[in-house]
Order: structure tokens, then sequence, then C-alpha cells
């Protein structure tokens, strides 16, 4: 995408710098970094359901992994929007990605806020 917009010349140095002050965390050798940015999906997600929080309590918030980690563009299918999508993520904080997870999961629970729904990817 960079190198469409952008050009051979200056995307070398936007994918440097993007990688050093964006996803940094998630290039590492070890999932560590992501992981502490996954840390912070229970309270992202209490905060939009509590109930749908207090199910996963006994889980590692691993089911946010996919979507995070490739900034939803497995989900995506359009160019169009996934370079819309891209542009909003990469233009804004880190966490952003989770709180984009929590609001998606929201709006597409379909059990409603009564029963515990055992689906929770996207």
């Amino acid at each position: 995408m960079l190198l469409l917009v952008l050009g051979a010349h200056a995307a070398v140095p936007a994918v440097a710098r993007l990688s050093l002050l964006r996803i940094r965390d998630f290039m590492l050798p070890t999932m560590s970094g992501t992981e502490s940015h996954l840390q912070l999906l229970p309270t992202v997600l209490y905060g939009v359901d509590p109930m749908l929080c207090k199910h996963l309590s006994q889980t590692q918030p691993f089911f946010a992994l996919a979507a995070t980690l490739t900034l939803y563009a497995h989900d995506i299918e359009e160019y169009g929007d996934i370079a819309r999508l891209f542009d909003f993520l990469l233009a804004s904080e880190a966490a952003v990605s989770l709180y984009l997870f929590a609001v998606v999961r929201f709006l597409a629970y379909p059990c409603g806020h009564h029963t515990i729904c055992a689906n929770v990817t996207i």
C-alpha cells in the first residue's frame, strides 16, 4: 500500500519509520510485545460488554490475535476498505485496534446481552 501511494523512493523510509514507531511490538522475535497489547483487551471489553468480559475472564485474549495482528486485513476483501482502515489504524495509537475489536465484537454479538455466546470471533 505504501509503495503504491508514496512510490519506491519515499516508501522505504516510511516503512522503516512505521516499523520502528507503530508496529515494532508486533515484529519482535517473541510474542511478548503482542501479548502486552492483548492484555489490555479485557479492560476494553469490560467497558463495552461486562457480561462478555466476565465470560472470557478465564481465558487469555488470544481470540483477538488474528484481527489485531493483521490489522483486520484477513477479514476485509475490498482493497479500498482495507486501505481506509489501514490509514486510520496506522495514524492512531497501537491500542486503537483493540478498541476497534471490542466495538466490532459488540456490534456483531448475535446473542444479545442476556445470553452468553460461545462464538467470540469477529
